[in-house]
């Protein structure tokens, strides 16, 4: 039989020197979003996860800009994994 006691799935990214608006960003936790000027948005560290069952997935972005008519994903990095 077998006991499951603990099910997670992490990830991180490392984005070093990076500058917004003229300010430094260290971030250490997953999904600092900061807003600028115009409608855009920086997520950094993005990550998304799910488990369940017997499979669980991740995927992290290191940077994510978003606005109007801006979509652009930096360093993307997608792992899953299933147990039987």
């Amino acid at each position: 039989m077998f006991l499951d006691l603990m099910r997670a799935v992490t990830g991180n990214a490392e984005l070093v020197g990076l500058v917004a608006a003229g300010q430094s960003v260290l971030v250490s936790n997953p999904n600092l979003a900061i807003s600028l000027p115009g409608g855009i948005s920086l997520i950094v560290n993005e990550q998304t996860s799910s488990a369940g069952g017997n499979a669980g997935s991740i995927t992290v972005n290191a940077l994510h800009v978003k606005g109007p008519s801006i979509d652009i994903v930096v360093a993307s990095a997608q792992s899953g994994i299933t147990c039987s």
